[in-house]
């Protein structure tokens, strides 16, 4: 029967930095109208893992006890199985991560809006996302293909003798085992989303977005 099974891999998400923004930009879309666009906020959260070891987190103490034959006048005992631990290693192998260098960008390019010499529009403003992906590279890392395992098997027996256990198998703590954390990376996480604030000719706002599509939409209603 399996009885402790070991973490394998556990991911911390700790400390916050926020990230320098772009200013909030206004365009003119035309008839007075302005769109206003304010950038997303960011924030990076480190991720740490456990420095990797091969070093067991627990330790199996063995019984103490006497070998005492059956028969014996001083212990009316019989012969009994006894359970004892044991440790089934693990197996480890080598893979290939990938890692973010450069975490991926998104920006709002703006072609201005171009008027004729009578004040028509001769071609509305342009918007365009473009995104820059994120930039990896690949690492060798050594990882738990199958956890360390502690079973129950059947202890040693001895034919007409029995054991007297004086102290029971247990499991404790490693003293020495190393809890250390490492920087694996880090992850941007988006805090607010970026926003499109429609204004018409008189600064009231006419609508908002937080969806690029639904902005585009939107403006071609408004040509």
């Amino acid at each position: 029967m399996r009885l402790i099974c070991q973490s394998v891999l556990i991911l911390f998400l700790l400390g916050c930095a926020h990230v320098n923004q772009p200013s909030i930009t206004r365009h003119d879309i035309g008839g007075g109208w302005t769109v206003e666009i304010i950038p997303p906020e960011f924030a990076f959260m480190e991720i740490k893992e456990p420095a990797f070891t091969e070093k067991s987190d627990l330790l199996i103490i063995p019984a103490d006890f006497d070998w005492v034959e059956v028969d014996s006048q001083n212990h009316k005992v019989r012969e009994t199985n006894h359970i004892e631990l044991i440790e089934v290693p693990a197996v480890y192998e080598d893979i290939i991560d990938n890692i973010i260098v450069e975490e991926s960008k998104t920006k709002i390019s703006v072609s201005p809006v171009l008027y004729n010499a009578d004040g028509s529009i001769l071609r509305p403003a342009i918007f365009e996302k473009i995104v820059t992906p994120a930039v990896t590279r690949q690492v060798k890392k050594r990882v738990v293909k199958r956890p360390r395992e502690i079973i129950e098997v059947l202890g040693e027996r001895r034919e007409g003798y029995t054991r007297i256990v004086k102290t029971p198998t247990r499991v404790v703590q490693n003293p020495d085992f190393d809890y250390t954390e490492v920087r694996v990376g880090r992850e941007k996480i988006q805090r607010r989303p970026r926003k499109f604030i429609i204004r018409n000719e008189v600064n009231v706002i006419v609508r908002e977005f937080d969806d690029f599509d639904d902005f585009q939409l939107f403006l071609t209603t408004i040509k």
